[in-house]
């Protein structure tokens, strides 16, 4: 299903201005606040009309989304694909942890071994416009960051906030955007675990 992030040149004109983000952030809303409006839809993902446009077609195209009368709704194939890779997503506080004022977790199962250091995802969050991404690994009980740097025993408030909101297993990822204001926090999540579940190997 990563397929449903590669997004096919049009066969006239340029490149699509929306990506990976734009399509798992828009899974996101349409499960979360539809029936949803297409002008709705791009004013939270800060997408103009004709990308906004394209960007529905293709999540249609793939089965994720219905058009109905009363707006998009997110369909079985979408919300089976959010359930198989565990995705749960809130606005949360870590700022002991974090580098800027609102910070958003995405949480996806089974992925720790398809990290290596984190900085691939912070730095796709910093292309999607936010301040940095942290990439948590929850390891034989343990939340660690990827270079083993113990977040239970370091920053238990931090660890608490998270375990009490997300039901983390062995093998699981968290990854916290963060930004200036929540929606480049969100923005910065979202690029990030879409290019981590790109890349699992």
């Amino acid at each position: 299903m990563t397929s449903i992030f590669e997004i096919e040149k049009p066969k006239r004109g340029g490149m699509p201005l929306f990506g990976p983000l734009h399509v798992f952030k828009a899974l996101y809303v349409i499960r979360e606040y539809g029936p949803i409006g297409r002008k709705g839809l791009a004013s939270r993902l800060d997408l103009g009309e004709g990308s906004s446009r394209g960007l529905i077609t293709h999540l249609e195209e793939h089965g994720l989304i219905q058009r109905k009368d009363e707006g998009l709704k997110i369909a079985n194939r979408g919300t089976r694909f959010l359930n198989d890779i565990g995705f749960q997503a809130m606005a949360i506080s870590a700022s002991e942890l974090t580098v800027d004022e609102y910070d958003f977790a995405i949480h996806l199962s089974g992925l720790a071994e398809a990290v290596k250091d984190g900085i691939m995802e912070r730095d796709e969050a910093i292309k999607a416009g936010a301040s940095g991404a942290t990439t948590l690994l929850f390891l034989k009980g343990s939340m660690v960051l990827p270079d083993h740097f113990n977040i239970d025993e370091e920053m238990p408030m931090v660890a608490r906030a998270i375990r009490d909101d997300l039901p983390l297993e062995d093998g699981d990822v968290v990854i916290i955007g963060t930004g200036s204001l929540p929606e480049k926090a969100e923005d910065g999540a979202f690029a990030a675990a879409a290019f981590l579940l790109m890349n699992e190997e």
